[in-house]
This record gives structure tokens, sequence and C-alpha cells, in this order.
């Protein structure tokens, strides 16, 4: 193991984790949908950074053989649907306040 691996590691858990506790933020908070989409991105990018972190360790000991291309897929459709969510969100929100 090296300390460039480490050093990944720990940084993919620490933007995970911080990633949880602003999810947790906005779950203690009462504002509507535009809060329910961003604890669904926040939830989201946790899922990202912790899961990256989980695929290094199983890939760099080859526990597992998923390609980076399966990770991929699995990983980048989540991000893709909530952040479709949020445009669309914020786009219908302006049109109702222009009328």
């Amino acid at each position: 193991m090296t300390l460039n691996f480490i050093l990944t590691e720990a940084l993919f858990c620490a933007v995970g984790l911080l990633g949880l506790k602003v999810m947790s933020e906005f779950i203690q908070t009462r504002n509507g949908i535009l809060r329910k989409i961003l604890i669904c991105y926040f939830a989201v990018e946790s899922f990202t950074y912790l899961s990256a972190a989980l695929f290094f360790l199983v890939t760099n000991y080859k526990w597992s053989d998923m390609t980076i291309e399966t990770y991929r897929l699995i990983v980048i459709t989540p991000k893709a649907i909530v952040k479709i969510w949020l445009i669309w969100y914020l786009k219908t929100t302006r049109k109702k306040k222009a009328t």
C-alpha cells in the first residue's frame, strides 16, 4: 500500500463524510422542495466519494474485477438525475416568479 493510495482513500472518505454532514444540516431545516433536492444532491455526493474509496480499495486488493467503466455508470447516473431535477426545479421556479 503506497502513501498515494492511503491519501486518496483518506480524501475520498473526508469529502464523503463532509457531504453527509451538509446533508444532515439540510435535513434539520424545514424549507420545501429545494431542501429535498439538496438533500438528495448531498446524498449522491457522499455516495460518489464513499463508493470511490470502496472501489479503489477493492480493486487495489483485487477483491473484485469490476471495471472502471461499470463503476462510472453506477456513480454518474444518480448524479445526472439529481442535477437534472435541480435544473428543472430552478427553471420552473424562475418562470413562475416572472409571471
